[in-house]
């Protein structure tokens, strides 16, 4: 999904709560908050998300199914399959506020989290590098130590992750100074 369809289908799905006077709040991480919030990305597969309200979540099911079908989108367009790897909600910026609908992203640093506990292919090194660069964006002075204690409470709870994150934090972090010391001081 683009970001103008990831834009138009949850546009059209606050649509059809605001029909039926509901009002969605949406928490996303992954591929889509990168999309969305970043423009890291020109597209990703689905919206990976936690829904925080409404509480029915049967109603919305069936919104979610019309907004698929609409758009010929996949089954599991929207979908809450992260939600066991998000330890809490972060305190991200609004990427959409529309009549029926409010979408929140992670913070940079739960993002950063969740990509350098899955590592699973190279887009998500790609993207936890680019989080990294973010985050040392807006925090010019930050320390690996510094970042680590950021990040650290985001990663998920399973056994191993922690420190495959941090390993990782470790490698970006030496890469990130390799490439800087390798760049020309002139230009």
């Amino acid at each position: 999904m683009t970001r103008q369809e990831i834009e138009r289908a949850l546009r059209r799905l606050g649509m059809l709560a605001n029909r039926q006077n509901m009002h969605i709040r949406l928490f996303l991480v992954g591929g889509s908050a990168l999309t969305l919030g970043f423009n890291l990305r020109e597209s990703t597969r689905d919206i990976d998300g936690l829904i925080l309200a409404p509480e029915d979540h049967d109603a919305l099911k069936e919104m979610i199914a019309i907004v698929g079908q609409e758009m010929n989108l996949r089954a599991n367009w929207l979908n809450d399959d992260v939600r066991i790897f998000v330890t809490k909600i972060s305190e991200g910026p609004v990427l959409l506020d529309a009549p029926g609908i409010t979408v929140q992203r992670a913070a940079t640093e739960q993002l950063l989290a969740m990509k350098l506990a899955a590592s699973r292919d190279m887009q998500d090194d790609r993207d936890a590098m680019a989080l990294l660069e973010e985050l040392i964006l807006v925090q010019p002075r930050l320390s690996k130590t510094e970042a680590w204690q950021q990040i650290e409470p985001f990663v998920p709870f399973q056994p191993g992750l922690k420190l495959r994150a941090r390993e990782l934090l470790d490698h970006f972090w030496q890469q990130r100074e390799r490439d800087d010391s390798n760049q020309d001081p002139d230009t």
